[in-house]
């Protein structure tokens, strides 16, 4: 067993007075660097090592075509990152001249509030709302990890170093970190000693080693630092080996990335929509985890602590993509009812309007969420978007989103299976055809085929019916989205409104009702 890599940070560096952070006692401060990081350094970083699987063989990160479109999406945001009409809202410079993405640095009010979800939004149009798991999903973990930085320290000493240096170096570098925290599919009959569970095998006096497997650990191959954790709600049933958390470099010593294959026509040079952030397995062959990037190892109560505390953040990012997709289904709901000439028709002005009412709907929410901030978990000072109207709009557009992209399916009807493809239309012989039977209300038969061939990825590709899967998978389900909610609904007005009636009817000489 080997050491993992340790923190790549720049020694010599002389102090300074000024903290980005309030209180950062361990936080190392560098000289300020003139260039922010780029596409090349990005892709320069994945020849690291790191053990990455596909199709049963090894294979190299940068040049293989399953990873193309997500390394291109990476490139093109760390382009945004320094660019002039992105950089105010990608990046925050600290007094002492160090430049962060501002992803990654607490919300302080209603004003950094919104402004993080136009992270998410830009992310998210960039992507088509199809690539989750970037830089305002690992930023809001991160924020919300500092926040509760001091409250872990006072469980777990040694715990606010470890997150104080993460942070450090992930919003400095803005390196691409991703969260593992699902476990395998295991039969759900089976104890817990007999599943592989991730799990602390043996401690050491400089750390520990871990043994085991994460699933569904996205954008993990092509990651500068990944995070893994456990769930909350099942802590209460592990033993205390399985309670473990910690930063990891892909490239450690033991760690295999495993991917699943790729989805059909994914990597399609050039296509915006051929993207696959490729889902992955993480297997641990005994890694060595240092104290230096360990959060618990049997600490369960800073397990709970840091599980709550980053809850809040990847929500708002993931309603902020929600919102996206529905702004996108509405948008292409009006363009296809132009196209086909059926604009003036019940059942497709239905369509439009349900869409744009879903879309409007999830949109004020959001905004009065970002608007009416409350305290985050934790004592760091920071605040989050109001709870309950960010839970709204999550259940909501989870529930009315499939039901608005299926009446965008039969919105476009035959003509999502029948669509003909460039050279059709190009054909001197078949063109004609097409000009003549497939051109609309415009007459321009290329046109309306861009349309479909756009409904057709959005709605029938395998990549959307990942995406469909994994947002509902990726809120736990109907079960625990439900149990969230009734925690944060409060029926005490209607109890009060009820005992009044009550007492009047009774008052009354009435008591049927009372009894």
């Amino acid at each position: 067993m080997r050491a993992s890599p340790r923190w790549p940070g720049r020694s010599g560096a002389p102090p300074s007075s000024v903290r980005w952070w309030p209180d950062m006692e361990t936080a190392r401060v560098y000289e300020a660097v003139e260039a922010l990081r780029t596409g090349a350094g990005f892709r320069r970083a994945l020849a690291d090592g790191r053990s990455v699987w596909v199709d049963g063989k090894a294979v190299d990160v940068a040049s293989h075509p399953l990873f193309a479109p997500a390394l291109g999406v990476v490139e093109r945001l760390l382009a945004r990152h320094a660019s002039a009409e992105g950089r105010e809202l990608l990046t925050a410079t600290s007094p002492d001249g160090v430049t962060r993405g501002r992803w990654a640095v607490p919300p302080r009010n209603a004003q950094d509030l919104r402004r993080a979800g136009q992270v998410s939004t830009l992310f998210a149009e960039e992507t088509h709302g199809l690539m989750g798991r970037l830089w305002d999903t690992s930023g809001g973990c991160l924020a919300g990890l500092l926040n509760v930085a001091k409250d872990a320290e006072a469980l777990r000493p040694g715990t606010r170093a470890v997150i104080e240096r993460a942070w450090e170096e992930i919003s400095r570098g803005l390196l691409l970190c991703n969260v593992a925290f699902v476990d395998p599919p295991h039969g759900r009959g089976l104890p817990a000693h007999q599943k592989n569970t991730l799990r602390v095998v043996e401690r050491r006096a400089d750390g520990v080693v871990v043994r085991g497997a994460k699933a569904l650990c996205t954008g993990a191959a092509y990651s500068d630092e990944l995070l893994v954790l456990r769930v909350g709600y099942e802590l209460p049933n592990l033993d205390d080996s399985a309670a473990v958390g910690f930063f990891v470099k892909p490239a450690t010593p033991g760690l295999k990335i495993l991917c699943r294959p790729g989805l059909g026509g994914a990597h399609r040079a050039g296509d915006p929509l051929a993207v696959d952030e490729v889902d992955t397995w993480l297997v641990f062959e005994d890694v060595f985890i240092p104290h230096g990037r360990l959060l618990y190892a049997g600490e369960k109560d800073v397990a709970a602590l840091v599980w709550k505390a980053m809850m809040t953040w990847d929500k708002h990012g993931f309603v902020r993509r929600l919102l996206t997709r529905l702004e996108l289904l509405f948008g292409l709901s009006f363009l296809m009812s132009k196209a086909l000439g059926v604009g003036h028709y019940p059942s497709a002005q239905k369509v439009f309007r349900d869409a744009g009412r879903h879309a409007a709907l999830v949109a004020r929410l959001v905004a009065f969420a970002e608007a009416s901030p409350q305290p985050a978990v934790g004592s760091g000072g920071a605040v989050r978007p109001e709870p309950l109207s960010l839970q709204l709009a999550l259940q909501y557009a989870l529930e009315h989103l499939p039901e608005v992209a299926r009446a965008v399916e039969l919105l476009g009807g035959q003509g999502l299976v029948l669509n003909p493809s460039e050279a059709d239309l190009d054909s001197e012989e078949v063109g004609r055809h097409y000009d003549e039977y497939f051109g609309g209300d415009t007459g321009d038969p290329s046109h309306r085929a861009a349309l479909m061939s756009v409904a057709a990825e959005l709605l029938g590709s395998r990549s959307a019916q990942r995406q469909r899967l994994l947002d509902y998978y990726g809120t736990g389900g109907d079960q625990v989205l439900t149990l969230q909610l009734s925690e944060m609904l409060d029926a005490g007005r209607g109890v009060r409104l009820v005992r009044r009636l009550l007492e009047q009817r009774e008052g009354d000489g009435t008591r049927e009702l009372s009894s």
